[in-house]
């Protein structure tokens, strides 16, 4: 009987987000482990999950059900995915056959992507709506 084989990527943080470094194969028997790793990391409080792709040697197709599963939950929960690959490997070509490349912000090096995630500033905290104190405050009419 063949023992299914726990793949974990190596995750750091940088800034406003995560970067998750892939291992070198990518293959279906390791989907349930980096899936479930990486939706562990869409429900923390981050800006942005960088999947690190790069130094990938040999991947199938289950690297682009994973990056999808985790773009709709991280998406959901405001938290902006992208990915790090190089020109031509085998992750960007299975994540480019499912259109992915395109529909995710792609750096070429982890260098490029940790200044992303340091320097791009955070949102600005939405302002709540006004109290009902504050609302009669602005409606109350000066006396004469």
């Amino acid at each position: 009987m063949h023992q299914m084989t726990q793949m974990t990527a190596d995750v750091s943080y940088a800034g406003r987000g995560a970067i998750a470094a892939f291992p070198h194969s990518i293959e279906a028997r390791h989907r349930h482990g980096l899936r479930e790793q990486l939706l562990w990391l869409a429900n923390q409080r981050i800006g942005e999950l960088v999947i690190d792709v790069g130094a990938a040697l040999m991947c199938d197709e289950a690297l682009a059900g994973i990056v999808e599963r985790v773009r709709t939950r991280a998406t959901a929960r405001g938290i902006r995915v992208s990915l790090i690959t190089t020109p031509d490997s085998p992750a960007e070509r299975v994540l480019a056959r499912a259109g992915l490349t395109r529909s995710l912000t792609v750096y070429r090096t982890r260098e490029e992507a940790l200044r992303a995630l340091t320097e791009t500033p955070v949102p600005a905290q939405r302002r709540s709506a006004p109290s009902t104190a504050e609302q009669r405050a602005a409606r109350t009419l000066p006396k004469r």
